[in-house]
C-alpha cells in the first residue's frame, strides 16, 4: 500500500518550495524533482512524470516562455491528477496544481531574463 503521508509530506515540500523562492527553488529542483518522480511513477501518474522529465531539460535551458509553458502545462496535469487521488493528497496535489499555474503565468507573461545558472 502506498504510503499517503510521504506522499502529502513530498508534495508540500515542494509546493512549499516553489510558493516562496522560485530562484532558490531552482537549484533544489533536481532532488525535488526526482523525488517526485519516482514517486508518481510509482503511483501510476506516468503522464506528470514524463512531463517533469521533460521539464528538467526546459528549467536548464533557461527560456522564460519555456519554463511558463511548461509549469502551466504541468499544473493542469496536477490538477487533473488532483481528481483522482484522495482527500488530503488531492487537496496537497491541488495546491500543488495551482502554484505551478500561477509560477507558469508568472514567466510567461512576464520574466524576460534567463532563469539558468
Amino acid at each position: 500500500m502506498p504510503d499517503q503521508t510521504a506522499d502529502i509530506q513530498q508534495l508540500a515540500i515542494t509546493n512549499e518550495a516553489l510558493s516562496h523562492n522560485l530562484e532558490a527553488a531552482r537549484d533544489q529542483a533536481p532532488q525535488l524533482l526526482n523525488g517526485l518522480i519516482a514517486t508518481l511513477e510509482e503511483r501510476g501518474f506516468s503522464e506528470i512524470a514524463a512531463q517533469l522529465h521533460a521539464f528538467e531539460d526546459v528549467l536548464a535551458g533557461g527560456n522564460a516562455a519555456s519554463i511558463g509553458q511548461a509549469m502551466q502545462n504541468l499544473g493542469k496535469l496536477a490538477s487533473d491528477a488532483a481528481g483522482k487521488a484522495e482527500s488530503v493528497t488531492a487537496q496537497r496535489i491541488q495546491e500543488l496544481a495551482e502554484t505551478l499555474t500561477r509560477i507558469g503565468d508568472q514567466y510567461a507573461g512576464e520574466r524576460t531574463t534567463s532563469v539558468a545558472s
